[in-house]
């Protein structure tokens, strides 16, 4: 049944008529799907940049401090296929990603430092300037646009929710 199920999630991912959604589709079907007993959101979010990385985009990272956004964000396309709350997240990390600093690990480190990026979301909030990125913003919501309008409510075939019962990793 897994197999048949990513198989759908696989052509539904082809489907998508931009790298960015294939992306985000590639991140929602293995959570979807969850077929190990544990990776399922390292796995998905390897996916998701995969496609990314392909297409010459900034790969998203998805900070500790953001996981509750991100579970949420996953829940609700799943369970009340609402795409929007996934689109934003996905946004806001993109955002994120863009701004870190990354020409050495010293200045990443601080800059994961100073956004709480390392925290725990109950300790603390994500927080950065992005708004010297203000290009690659109006970028981040044509994608989210994009993402709204082609991200089927569950692909063709996709099983029950399973994302209430698993944990993703951050």
């Amino acid at each position: 049944m897994v197999v048949g199920t990513l198989t759908k999630g696989y052509e539904s991912i082809m489907s998508a008529a931009t790298p960015p959604n294939r992306a985000a589709l590639a991140m929602f079907v293995v959570t979807e799907v969850h077929p190990f007993t544990d990776g399922n959101g390292r796995t998905a979010r390897v996916a998701m940049n995969h496609f990314l990385t392909q297409a010459g985009l900034t790969r998203i990272i998805v900070p500790t401090v953001f996981r509750d956004d991100y579970i949420s964000a996953l829940k609700a396309l799943s369970s009340n296929a609402h795409p929007v709350p996934l689109v934003r997240m996905l946004s806001r990390a993109a955002r994120f990603s863009r701004w870190l600093d990354m020409t050495s690990m010293t200045n990443c480190f601080a800059a994961l430092t100073q956004s709480n990026a390392m925290q725990h979301p109950e300790d603390a909030q994500l927080t950065f300037d992005d708004s010297q990125l203000a290009m690659g913003s109006r970028r981040s919501n044509d994608i989210a646009s994009s993402i709204i309008s082609t991200v089927p409510t569950r692909p063709s075939g996709m099983g029950p929710n399973n994302l209430c019962d698993g944990e993703l990793a951050p």
